[in-house]
């Protein structure tokens, strides 16, 4: 995972199991990012965050071989660096900032508050309550998501499942198989 990470933007989450009533939040970085000052979006630009990939601090509770599992073993490297401005397939500006996998921005580390204060506004964050069952997608470059109960009683039996797919390559196949374009019409990544 060393260096510039390559992240499959997009991610499923499906109810499973024991997941009644239980809870996911959703920030969308797209929303927060469009109600930024000016001042703070030249700021964001050309940043690139130093992330290390820290399940203890984004999964409580989990059991420790769980834990032990989601961290290689202590085998693999899991520091990555990722740019803090990224774009959604339709051109909306968003922010990558996951603070939980010990992220800092080193050529501006006040930065990192200020879009914590701003983008866990209430009002760009969307609560899951999950059922059997329920399938909910994002893309997860440009949306943070969490679990809201830490219970370990809860934890322990919560069974969601987790799928995560390089979506830019499904929305291209599906243009291209069920419209009618022209060939120089199609998608160019």
């Amino acid at each position: 995972m060393n260096g510039e990470m390559d992240r499959a933007r997009g991610v499923a989450l499906q109810g499973a199991g024991f997941c009644e009533k239980t809870h996911t939040a959703f920030m969308d970085t797209t929303k927060a990012y469009a109600d930024l000052p000016n001042d703070i979006k030249e700021r964001c630009e050309g940043v690139v965050g130093n992330y290390e990939y820290a399940p203890e601090n984004w999964a409580k509770g989990v059991p420790a071989p769980q834990l032990m599992t989601m961290k290689g073993f202590g085998i693999v490297d899991h520091k990555y660096t990722m740019p803090l401005v990224h774009e959604s397939f339709t051109g909306k500006k968003g922010l990558y900032f996951h603070f939980h996998n010990n992220c800092s921005f080193p050529t501006d580390p006040e930065l990192k508050q200020i879009l914590m204060d701003h983008c866990f506004q209430d009002k760009y964050v969307y609560e899951h309550e999950w059922h059997p069952g329920d399938i909910v997608i994002s893309d997860q470059v440009l949306t943070l998501h969490k679990r809201v109960e830490w219970e370990p009683e809860i934890i322990a039996k919560r069974v969601l499942h987790r799928i995560t797919f390089h979506y830019n390559n499904i929305i291209e196949d599906y243009f291209n198989k069920y419209t009618k374009v022209k060939e120089s019409d199609k998608f160019e990544y």
